[in-house]
């Protein structure tokens, strides 16, 4: 499953799935069906995430057909 490192606020969440929705058509990959049970992408926060200042370990995930 392909992911996506942020180094930018959280706010700026959607031009990073902009940005894998411009890069996926053309990756190889295809995204697995989004259904009850198969989201289009999910977000990760780490420990390293501040909540206060919104920055550090946020990464996208992407859900791919095997």
């Amino acid at each position: 499953m392909p992911f996506f490192p942020i180094a930018r606020n959280v706010s700026k969440l959607h031009e990073t799935c902009d940005a894998i929705s411009k890069w996926l058509p053309d990756s190889g990959y295809q995204p697995a069906a989004a259904d009850a049970e198969t989201p289009a992408f999910f977000e990760r926060y780490s420990e390293e995430f501040d909540p206060q200042t919104g920055m550090g370990g946020i990464e996208v995930w992407v859900p791919i057909k095997p």
